[in-house]
């Protein structure tokens, strides 16, 4: 269905869109637009802080230190991929993990849960930096969070200076699930993303495989926290929707999920004159250079998702999602492939008064009843 009611957030204030999709996040430029739109310093300098305060960037060079040392191999092992997105994925499985990888980096405790940072390393030998967070009472589920660009997982779990992910790491344990947030390995811009992903094509390893491989391991991860079995949703934002809405394709695991902050026709986007007027800026990103993308990204994406629950929620002033390409169009069009399952009821979406950023209130309420 289609909620035409619009919310208005609580957590942080409206961001534009238009940069993150550039590749601008992390630049000069970025800074003074989300300061003079925000009107708040962490907001537009969290990023480059937590870059440094949490290793984030040394963690960043490290991989690339592994391709120079042959560390890596062109090696996945985990869970069978559905054969109809292999193509997204280089290859037929998922990662698996070294199982005496596991390390905790360190605990903070708050007074509704506990954050642990943590480190593994996936079979291919690419080690995986992320935050599990366990609410202070027994979890009634695990959420899946897959974050977007130029953010940390430590950041979306502080209620005092959030950014555009709206802290809904912290919210989403309030309401009682325990929470996996990998880190994303990118510096904050669209380049160092696809260098990462070159570097490791020519170790033969997808990046895509990689980092979606990353957000399925949570389980994996909660055992090691010796925390019990749980029920799992997922909750990603921007790029991160289409990580989970991708991993959900390659697992048929009918895990319900809300995307925020992604959902237009791509072919829209792709043909359009404003892609075309920007041809010397990252504006498309490594999965548009696969054959074949158009199956990797809405509407399309939607017949290898039917039945999983899907709630999309975007920004009415999110202007990459919004009518301008496609946004309401290729909505109707997954509700009508979800319809030909007898489905229809089982994909949502929820506008809100704000820009390119978690809202959550409803959501969340969305996932306790599916969870």
């Amino acid at each position: 269905m289609i909620a035409r009611r619009v919310f208005s957030l609580g957590a942080v204030a409206a961001i534009a869109t238009t940069a993150a999709y550039l590749g601008l996040a992390h630049t000069g430029a970025w800074t003074r637009l989300k300061r003079r739109l925000l009107n708040a310093e962490c907001t537009a300098d969290c990023f480059s802080l937590d870059l440094k305060q949490f290793n984030y960037a040394e963690y960043y060079d490290s991989l690339f230190d592994l391709s120079h040392s042959r560390q890596l191999s062109a090696v996945a092992t985990g869970p069978s991929i559905r054969a109809e997105i292999r193509e997204a994925f280089a290859g037929a499985n998922l990662h698996a993990v070294q199982p005496e990888s596991f390390r905790v980096l360190s605990t903070e405790r708050t007074p509704g849960f506990a954050l642990h940072k943590v480190r593994l390393v996936l079979d291919c030998g690419l080690p995986v930096i992320g935050c599990v967070a366990v609410p202070r009472d027994a979890p009634r589920g695990l959420a899946l969070l897959a974050h977007g660009m130029g953010t940390t997982p430590e950041r979306c779990f502080d209620l005092t200076s959030p950014d555009y992910m709206g802290a809904i790491g912290a919210r989403l344990c309030a309401a009682g699930y325990a929470v996996w947030c990998p880190f994303m390995p990118q510096t904050g811009n669209a380049p160092s993303q696809d260098n990462l992903v070159a570097m490791l094509s020519f170790e033969g390893i997808s990046y895509h495989n990689a980092v979606c491989s990353a957000l399925n391991l949570g389980p994996w991860v909660c055992r090691q926290m010796k925390i019990p079995e749980l029920p799992v949703v997922r909750y990603a934002m921007s790029w991160g929707s289409i990580v989970a809405a991708t991993l959900e394709a390659a697992t048929s695991a009918r895990t319900p999920s809300v995307l925020s902050g992604f959902l237009r026709d791509e072919v829209q986007l792709v043909n359009s004159g404003w892609v075309e007027a920007r041809a010397g800026e990252p504006v498309l990103t490594y999965l548009h250079q696969v054959p074949n993308a158009v199956n990797y990204f809405f509407p399309a994406l939607a017949t290898l998702l039917r039945p999983c629950p899907l709630y999309f929620e975007i920004g009415t002033g999110d202007e990459m999602n919004g009518n301008a390409f496609g946004r309401d169009d290729a909505f109707t069009r997954i509700q009508s492939v979800y319809r030909e399952a007898d489905a229809e009821n089982s994909v949502t979406l929820r506008l809100f008064a704000g820009g390119h950023q978690v809202e959550g209130t409803e959501a969340i309420k969305w996932l306790l009843t599916r969870v």
